[in-house]
């Protein structure tokens, strides 16, 4: 058996004897992450993939021709799909572009099945709204949203320990990453970078979208302990840098104040040249998390380091479709905390760009490479100017001044 599925046969299969029937909308792009984990999970019997979603994406003929050779069956109107599948599915995915999701979803919702969608959530504040009065209408529904590092189990220990006062009180969380992309990534296709279109808003940016993750890790971590339904976020302070051909920002340095007192800050960029991975501080009145996305992870209590075991990002999200079909196969939903800070993670995000505006990088502070074949536009020294605006707890380094120091 692929390990890939080994420990969730056992589990799945433990629960439940029902292979379970279900669709992915989309097949190209991050859908393959999806599709992956289907086709492997299909191959040991737990489910069927009976239905794909492939409108545009004509360009993947091998992937379509090899769901055809396996029965399933490939539509290329949405229409089409829901006519011949409603009431027959146990599930559908849908990986697909953000402002799509709250509509697929209220369909497949409306059609009788469960729903994981990749995040964010959305972005649309009435997409947010009109998906929070539909749920109550399928009460016995499963919807779980794709923030894999919430199934990772030293994820939700770190929670748990944040709320049992591990680190005392929380006083600071902050956030630091580049990751580099080349101009490809923001024409990938017709939404990539864009602050809207016709569906609504898209607010695609790092906070978004590839960094999406760990801002809601924060946000996590900092409900912690929090005894009321959290989603208070007070203020915001900071600035949204465009360096890229994009409508919305793709460099930050936020600040957000929340409800309970701690502040989230973050420090994040895909104009660099140089990758520094992901990496989460919070520091409380006892001790502090370090937390780096693919490394190590501990906690210093006293002066004492207490490293913490790590789960690797595909088995959180190995982890996450578990859960998700053991939510269906068992009828109780073990997804509900995705849900709830993704919609967390919504409003963070509609707040943050409500509130502050998108500045332009000069021009004469733009560089382009071209790296392994690919072009990239780089804001000089954007490295240095995050990392130390990170240390010092520094929101308003001015680009120009630091690299004329």
């Amino acid at each position: 058996m692929d390990p890939w599925t080994e420990s969730l046969h056992t589990r799945v299969s433990s629960s439940s004897t029902k292979v379970l029937d279900g669709a992915i909308f989309g097949v190209a792009g991050y859908a393959r992450q999806h599709l992956r984990f289907l086709r492997n999970a299909e191959r040991d019997g737990l489910i069927r993939l009976r239905a794909a979603l492939a409108t545009g994406e004509e360009r993947e003929r091998d992937t379509i021709k090899d769901l055809l050779s396996s029965g399933c069956s490939v539509y290329y109107s949405t229409s089409q799909f829901f006519e011949d599948w409603t009431g027959k599915l146990d599930f559908c995915t849908l990986p697909t572009s953000i402002s799509s999701h709250v509509p697929f979803m209220v369909q497949c919702l409306e059609a009788e099945m469960n729903v994981l969608v990749e995040k964010p959530l959305c972005a649309d504040i009435d997409h947010l709204e009109k998906i929070l009065s539909s749920l109550p209408s399928y009460p016995n529904r499963v919807v779980g949203v794709g923030f894999q590092d919430l199934f990772a189990p030293e994820n939700s220990d770190i929670y748990e320990k944040i709320g049992n006062g591990y680190l005392g009180k929380v006083r600071d969380i902050r956030l630091l990453g580049a990751w580099p992309r080349g101009n490809d990534y923001f024409s990938r296709n017709d939404w990539a970078g864009k602050i809207r279109n016709n569906e609504g808003f898209i607010y695609d940016s790092p906070l978004n979208n590839a960094m999406a993750h760990f801002l809601n890790l924060c946000l996590y971590w900092a409900s912690a302990g929090t005894k009321e339904e959290f989603d208070g976020i007070v203020d915001v302070e900071g600035n949204l840098y465009r360096a890229q051909m994009i409508d919305n920002f793709d460099t930050a340095t936020v600040r957000l104040s929340l409800s309970n007192g701690i502040p989230i800050s973050v420090w994040i960029t895909h104009s660099s040249k140089e990758i520094i991975p992901p990496v989460v501080v919070i520091e409380g009145d006892r001790g502090t998390l370090t937390w780096k996305h693919g490394g190590e992870a501990y906690w210093k209590i006293s002066d004492k380091y207490i490293p913490i075991q790590r789960t690797s990002e595909t088995d959180s999200r190995k982890n996450m479709f578990q859960k998700f079909f053991e939510s269906i196969g068992e009828k109780r939903n073990l997804m509900e905390t995705s849900l709830r800070q993704a919609i967390f993670h919504v409003r963070a995000i509609n707040f943050i760009q409500s509130n502050l505006t998108v500045s332009d990088v000069p021009a004469d502070l733009l560089v382009s490479e071209t790296i392994d074949g690919e072009q990239f536009t780089i804001i000089k020294g954007i490295e240095e100017i995050l990392s130390h605006g990170f240390s010092e707890r520094d929101l308003q380094i001015s680009l120009r001044s630091h690299l004329l120091k």
